[in-house]
């Protein structure tokens, strides 16, 4: 049986489809804080990297990166990754930061940015 090309569209889309929700439902948008230490075994390329000269360039590199921070994120890579870890190291610092007037500038930037997004007028959600 011969699929027309609109019913293999049809069924790739489908399978795409249940790729993504696959990867919803197995991968986190992110990951809890882990030491900087641990990046090659996150990565399961502990083995790998001690066999070649790419793998001592990228653990020079991991050591580098212990040397200027203390943990990373994982992210999960979907298209909305970049952005993601932007904004969320970015709310992270403002966060940390501890000053009433940068938490105040920052919720009122995002209410500001709410309303003007939201077009309801119900405030009940």
């Amino acid at each position: 049986m011969t699929l027309t090309a609109h019913e293999q569209d049809i069924k790739t889309q489908a399978q795409v489809e249940a790729i993504a929700q696959e990867i919803k439902t197995t991968q986190p948008l992110t990951s809890q804080l882990h030491p900087i230490a641990s990046l090659p075994s996150h990565l399961n390329l502990e083995a790998d990297l001690q066999s070649n000269k790419n793998g001592q360039n990228f653990m020079d590199g991991c050591r580098y990166l212990a040397t200027q921070y203390t943990s990373f994120r994982a992210i999960r890579g979907d298209g909305n990754c970049y952005y993601r870890a932007f904004l969320y190291s970015l709310c992270e610092k403002l966060l940390r930061r501890d000053t009433s007037k940068v938490k105040r500038k920052v919720t009122s930037k995002v209410s500001s940015t709410n309303t003007s997004t939201n077009t309801s007028t119900d405030t009940s959600t």
